[in-house]
């Protein structure tokens, strides 16, 4: 785990064990306020928007992530989230 992550809330944490356990919907509700703290927040933005994905919540996805893509244009994840909204 990165030192930036150790500084986050449990709820990011929860919220990464939650999506690997396949409850994007759980994940999403503990990520919606890190991300309206902290758009800038690349992770948080890239795991909400892979929520919203997996959700078929694409408009969503997709608006979250191309603000990422605009932070982190050499971020291959948020690309590869984006292809999937």
């Amino acid at each position: 785990m990165t030192e930036l992550q150790n500084e986050r809330p449990e709820s990011y944490k929860e919220s990464l064990r939650e999506l690997h356990a396949g409850r994007a919907e759980h994940a999403a509700l503990l990520l919606e306020p890190l991300y309206e703290t902290d758009p800038n927040d690349i992770e948080v933005a890239l795991h909400l928007g892979g929520a919203y994905v997996l959700m078929g919540r694409y408009a969503e996805a997709q608006e979250i992530l191309e603000k990422s893509a605009v932070l982190a244009p050499d971020n291959p994840n948020v690309w590869v989230n984006l292809g999937a909204a």
